[in-house]
């Protein structure tokens, strides 16, 4: 189990890092655009918390 927390915790992260490249690369100026943002991570979350349920 502990192994697969691990996993996790590093696919979050490169994930989060690939998110942040994408968005720092355009303007986040408008507010819409933060709350697509929100929602993205969101998604990508739920989905990652999906597969880690199939591993198991």
């Amino acid at each position: 189990i502990g192994e697969k927390i691990r996993l996790i915790g590093e696919i979050s992260s490169s994930m989060l890092k690939l998110l942040a490249g994408a968005y720092s690369a355009e303007s986040m100026s408008s507010a819409n655009a933060s709350l697509f943002q929100v929602r993205m991570l969101g998604d990508t979350r739920a989905h990652l918390i999906t597969t880690v349920r199939n591993i198991q």
